[in-house]
């Protein structure tokens, strides 16, 4: 037991030296076009930074957008439901797994349909609500943005179904 918790000790330590060393490094030491890489696999950022990009905000549209963006955040009572309902459903379908039960894949499909139609249309509530607050000129770039941000989305989406039957 005790040699066991010193491995992890020592691997712990490794790993995050290693980690630490390398984040000291200067970035001409680095492997060209790391970066560009690591962020290119991550994508254009988050789609909150992806609506505003090009866009020069005065301070009165960035309270008000901040305002936009913190009446839609989910308190911390109403992200503590969403986690427990997702393991109750992990939960759920790890035992009908575990009993060999299939599940009803027509009431999911139909459920998953709900909730993307939920979420597109929450989506374009807040985007209505931003667009309010910019000037006809940064109108023009938000819809680009929006464009921009739905082309990467749908590519998301086709990779991650790609790789969903792929792993089947």
């Amino acid at each position: 037991m005790r040699r066991t918790a010193l491995a992890g000790l020592a691997l712990a330590f490794t790993i995050g030296g290693a980690g630490a060393l390398d984040a000291q490094q200067a970035p001409d030491t680095r492997r060209p076009g790391a970066e560009r890489e690591i962020r290119a696999r991550r994508g254009p950022g988050t789609p909150d930074r992806m609506l505003l990009r090009g866009i020069e905000l005065n301070d009165t549209q960035k309270e008000q957008i901040k305002a936009i963006f913190e009446k839609r955040r989910p308190s911390p009572e109403e992200r503590a439901k969403m986690r427990e309902r997702g393991r109750e459903l992990r939960e759920r379908a790890r035992e009908q797994r575990a009993e060999g039960t299939t599940r009803d894949t027509a009431a999911l499909r139909q459920r998953r349909e709900q909730t993307i139609q939920r979420m597109q249309q929450q989506r374009a509530e807040l985007h209505r609500e931003i667009r309010a607050v910019l000037t006809p000129e940064q109108q023009r770039q938000f819809d680009r943005n929006v464009d921009e941000l739905n082309k990467w989305m749908e590519e998301r989406m086709k990779q991650r179904r790609e790789n969903h039957r792929d792993n089947r």
